[in-house]
């Protein structure tokens, strides 16, 4: 009986803890409403590492001509965007292959529970190493512009 309601704990706990994966799919380079740099704003402030480098690489995008970026750096630009999305996708479908063992191997008899918490283990070193790139993509993106360009980023974005 023990074991079973642990089974359907953990179940529960992983089902709970996915669920908002597909959440930060929504809306990903994309401003709207009041300028989330501003204070009151607040949705700047709210955004994970993922959300904050594309929606900056939108904006430095959309505003390419009047912050006088080089063909180069629009190329940079896009080149970051297209790896951060697939090192994006990679690391969740890792992600929902690990919650597919776990949760398989939460049907077994006797339960292995030292096996159960290695595959836990995987999947949030998955999820931190995928934080870590999004640090170094964000890192990247920001040394594309010269410190004038990104004075002039810092206009625009307080105007919108």
């Amino acid at each position: 009986m023990n074991k079973k309601m642990i089974a359907v704990f953990l179940a529960a706990f992983f089902i709970a803890g996915t669920a908002a994966i597909p959440l930060s799919f929504a809306n990903h380079g994309h401003r709207g409403g009041a300028c989330p740099m501003k204070s009151g704003g607040g949705m700047w402030h709210q955004m994970g590492l993922k959300e904050k480098f594309f929606m900056k690489a939108h904006f430095f995008l959309e505003n390419e001509k009047e912050l006088g970026l080089t063909a180069d750096q629009v190329a940079s630009i896009k080149k970051l965007k297209v790896d951060a999305k697939k090192a994006k996708i990679r690391a969740y479908a890792d992600v929902a292959t690990i919650k597919v063992d776990i949760m398989s191997r939460l049907m077994d008899d006797p339960l292995d529970v030292e096996g159960i918490n290695a595959l836990i283990d995987q999947k949030y070193e998955a999820k931190k190493a995928l934080a870590k790139s999004f640090v170094a993509y964000y890192g990247q993106l920001k040394a594309v512009l010269t410190p004038e360009q990104k004075e002039k980023a810092k206009e625009i974005w307080m105007k919108k």
